[in-house]
């Protein structure tokens, strides 16, 4: 690169990596070929320290997986940890959780495979601390069509404020079951008639069991044409199996109504009282909720320090809400940080901040002057890269190689300012250590002028 006339020069270099100091180096363990089976495996490591684990992942709408360190099964952890889902090679990170069980365990639920084969489950201290743990792990699923008994499912629900339905039908003896995941305190109903377009075409039974497959309330006859209405109210957070059959091992059609109600969607209470955990990753996620007038959601935000986390309801990316909504973030105090703005004039709502560290941060949705509503929350997070004319170090060549080591989270870059000498030929060669490439997300170089613009 030869110039005559500047006197400084920017120099951008990026990519989408993972962190240099990430690796796939892992030790193999084997989720069970009986599904629904928990497995165990123990392991520590020192202050700044991980364990990585190796295992086969199956692309299937009906398996999902399940690792955690706390939430009891025989899952423990004597430090605050973080659980992270990491592809095959390169073992980009796809999702992680920090802090969703008591005494700082953590829980992992995989619900989509990004790539199958040998996966990785990382294991590590929150802040970089080091101790022991008990990772519990287990698949859960079944063959849609048949009858997949409790833990198994077909479907995963999320109830809301508002009446939903889905739709099911099953052959003779068969059956639907769907999983809910449910907040302490809250109600939860289902049904297959009664209105709010429930239906069906045969005499049903709506039974729901805990997350041990015990059953806790069932109705036969709760409405009408020996149609089912079954109400519950959980005591605690955990999950739920709800199981739609024929009274009689009858086939038939059905939709079947639910909802939540109390909590956040029906008053909007304190942060502390969140309805959810949430995680992001360097994809964009959606999660859907609602709420009624002068409600709200609330979701308790796992993060990393030095990444940009953005969550919208609106401007694409699956994102939408159906009324003006606002995003704020609060500290674990309840105290406002930051308030969303509406970027795309539609009454939705975008925010987004750099992390600063591993503590509870709280997203709180809600609607403008009170207004109830749904929405679909689209959220992710990348790393850093400042516009120039802003830089991160700046730099004077000479005649010798010198070198600068830095690092980049995924979609983050570093920039650099080059200070140049009339006349001078430039050479600048990035070679990257231990980084990790998906498809043709490669690193790159980009050399822009004193006025930012891209030099040929």
């Amino acid at each position: 690169m030869k110039r005559s006339s500047a006197l400084a020069y920017m120099l951008f270099a990026s990519s989408f990596a993972t962190l240099a100091q990430d690796t796939c180096t892992a030790d193999a363990i084997t989720i069970p070929d009986a599904l629904d089976s928990w497995q165990w495996v123990s392991g520590s490591y020192p202050p700044g320290g991980s364990v990585t684990y190796e295992l086969p992942l199956l692309q299937s709408n009906s398996i999902h997986y399940v690792f955690k360190t706390g939430c009891g099964d025989g899952a423990w952890a004597d430090h605050n940890t973080v659980l992270e889902y990491r592809t095959t090679p390169p073992c980009l990170l796809v999702m992680a959780d920090s802090g969703s069980c008591a005494q700082g365990g953590s829980e992992l639920d995989i619900n989509f495979v990004v790539w199958e084969g040998p996966s990785r489950i990382r294991v590590r201290g929150a802040n970089g601390e080091g101790g022991s743990f008990t990772l519990a792990y287990r698949s859960i699923g079944g063959m849609p069509g048949n009858c997949n008994e409790c833990p198994s499912f077909d479907e995963a629900l999320a109830p809301g404020s508002y009446w939903q339905t889905v739709d099911g039908s099953y052959g003779i003896d068969g059956c639907k079951v769907y999983k809910v995941s449910v907040a302490n305190g809250l109600t939860y109903d289902f049904k297959t008639g009664c209105g709010d377009g429930a239906t069906a075409d045969h005499d049903t039974r709506i039974s729901i069991s805990n997350v041990y497959c015990n059953e806790l309330v069932s109705n036969d006859n709760g409405c009408e044409a020996g149609r089912s209405s079954t109400t519950w109210t959980a005591t605690g957070a955990s999950t739920i199996f709800v199981r739609v059959a024929g009274a009689s091992g009858e086939a038939g059609n059905f939709s079947m109504a639910y909802r939540r109600s109390g909590g956040n969607g029906s008053a909007c209470g304190s942060c502390t009282d969140y309805d959810a955990n949430l995680s992001a990753s360097w994809d964009w996620a959606t999660v859907s909720g609602s709420y009624l007038p002068d409600g709200c959601q609330v979701y308790r935000l796992s993060q990393a320090e030095g990444y940009v986390y953005t969550y919208k309801t609106g401007c694409g990316d699956g994102a939408s809400c159906d009324h003006d909504a606002q995003l704020e973030l609060l500290d674990d105090s309840c105290n406002v940080l930051l308030t969303g703005t509406d970027q795309c004039d539609d009454g939705s709502s975008t925010l987004e901040f750099t992390s600063t560290g591993e503590w509870p941060l709280f997203l709180r949705v809600s609607g403008i002057d009170g207004v109830g509503g749904n929405y679909t929350l689209a959220r992710r997070r990348h790393g850093t890269c400042p516009t120039c004319p802003d830089h991160d170090l700046e730099i004077t060549p000479t005649l010798q190689w010198q070198t600068s080591d830095s690092s980049f989270l995924e979609y983050g870059c570093r920039v650099y300012k080059v200070n140049v000498t009339a006349g001078m030929t430039y050479a600048f060669q990035l070679e990257c250590t231990d980084c990790n490439w998906w498809d043709d997300l490669t690193p790159m170089m980009e050399a822009h002028d004193s006025a930012c613009n891209i030099m040929d």
